[in-house]
């Protein structure tokens, strides 16, 4: 049986006494029919409460995010500390995020409430669902820049991508700050990496690579060609960034440094051409490359590149 809620003050700590229902907190009574009205009402808030929540599941998992975190909203209005329309609302909320408008701290606060509010015997299963759900949300977000990058690989991307990332690791701290959790770096940070590098070698392919080799009939002017040495600067600065992140002596890190290797190498060969006309037709000449210091520089880091490999190829060989 419901327990009686007291108009007045809101307490559940009603007791009958003398054919009265008298309420222990503020002293109000009721009569029988009174009791009687207050527990329907009751009843019925719960009903609508779990109608709400199946609409909102419906909704969620047939992928209107929006229309789910409408109907938790009616919940906390309702219920404020109903835990299950919390972590709900959390996920509906994250899951909407776009780069122009990200919500994991949306979901990362709605995702704390639920914790504090859900009873002690569900708060640890709670816990590992909030810890999955944050990891791949962060994951996301970076796929949501990724595929920006992929499709623009320009310097505003690069410096989204870290905003991004910084955006992710703040919020996640902020999670298990209140949580008491810790979240292992590894298992947040290597499926971000392996995203970054992805979409990095995505845009050397299908956008960086093609516009430069295919430019004034494979011979790129000095325009696609100082393009192109930008462009395969930030792939290397998000490659960066992602080793930065998370630096495992696996199968992963070592195809990142790979990559590193492969696009430092591109930008020391490449170069634009000019002609000169003569009688026999265009005559095609080597024209704009990097500086010796320039190449020399890129030599270094794949000096490093390549005895930071020979350490992870020897880890994975202990394995």
């Amino acid at each position: 049986m419901k327990a009686l809620v007291c108009e007045m003050c809101g307490s559940n700590d009603i007791v009958k006494k003398d054919g009265l229902f008298v309420c222990q907190f503020c002293g109000v009574k009721y009569l029988p029919e009174e009791a009687k009205k207050l527990m329907a009402d009751e009843m019925n808030i719960s009903d609508k409460i779990s109608n709400y929540y199946a609409l909102a599941q419906n909704a969620y998992d047939a992928g209107n995010k929006q229309e789910a975190e409408t109907y938790c909203n009616k919940i906390i209005e309702i219920d404020p500390e109903y835990y299950k329309a919390w972590f709900l609302k959390g996920s509906a909320a994250g899951w909407q995020s776009t780069l122009q408008k990200p919500r994991l701290s949306e979901c990362v606060a709605a995702y704390n409430k639920a914790i504090d509010y859900a009873p002690e015997g569900v708060k640890e299963a709670l816990l590992i669902r909030a810890e999955s759900e944050i990891t791949d949300l962060a994951t996301a977000a970076v796929i949501l820049r990724g595929k920006q990058f992929a499709k623009w690989p320009v310097e505003d991307e690069v410096n989204g991508l870290i905003s991004d990332i910084s955006y992710v690791l703040n919020n996640v701290t902020l999670f298990m700050t209140h949580s008491g959790i810790t979240i292992p770096l590894p298992k947040l940070t290597a499926p971000i990496a392996k995203a970054i590098n992805a979409y990095a070698v995505k845009a050397f392919e299908d956008v960086i690579s093609p516009s430069y080799k295919e430019n004034n009939g494979g011979h790129p002017d000095n325009y696609a060609w100082k393009k192109y040495v930008d462009r395969l600067g930030y792939c290397i600065d998000i490659l960066e960034v992602a080793n930065e992140l998370c630096d495992e002596n696996d199968a992963d890190a070592l195809l990142r440094y790979e990559n590193l290797i492969h696009l430092r190498t591109e930008a020391i060969n490449s170069h634009s051409w000019y002609y000169t006309a003569t009688q026999h037709g265009l005559w095609w000449h080597k024209d704009q490359s990097l500086s010796s210091e320039a190449k020399q520089l890129h030599l270094n880091k794949i000096h490093e590149y390549e005895e930071r490999i020979k350490c992870i190829r020897a880890a994975i060989t202990q394995h």
